[in-house]
């Protein structure tokens, strides 16, 4: 099981590679010999760089969904709820299930040291997911 947390570890840390460099450029987050500390570290790094990125394309979902809801709202063809309200209710929903869902994967390890490691890398890779959906959604409308 450890090796496939480093393997998801390394996946998820090429995407904040960069951001892991300029804050602390002594930790090498693709280096197979990391510490406990450094693996909590560069999956943070990891899933900050997912946050971070997901909040940015999230504003963009919400900007497209006004437009289409003003579209709608000129041809008079509003219904109960507008596309805007929608959108921020399944992502506060969204949160929820991923918060939750990580919580139960880091539970198989919550007797060992990967726990935290297991719980963050969940939340970089439900984050990562969730922002392809919001991106893909965006340009949809």
């Amino acid at each position: 099981m450890e090796i496939a947390v480093k393997t998801l570890i390394a996946i998820l840390l090429v995407l904040a590679a960069p951001v892991a460099a300029q804050i602390a450029p002594q930790i090498d987050c693709m280096a197979s010999d990391l510490t406990a500390p450094e693996y909590r570290f560069c999956a943070s790094q990891a899933y900050e760089e997912a946050d971070a990125e997901l909040n940015q394309v999230y504003r963009l979902a919400i900007a497209r969904a006004q437009v289409f809801d003003q579209e709608v709202a000129v041809l008079d063809q509003s219904g109960p709820i507008t596309l805007e309200e929608a959108l921020r209710q399944s992502q506060r929903d969204w949160i929820a299930f991923r918060n939750s869902a990580c919580e139960a994967e880091a539970v198989i390890f919550r007797d060992g040291t990967d726990a935290p490691v297991v719980g963050t890398i969940c939340l970089a890779r439900r984050t990562v997911e969730r922002t392809e959906e919001l991106r893909t959604f965006a340009s949809d409308l």
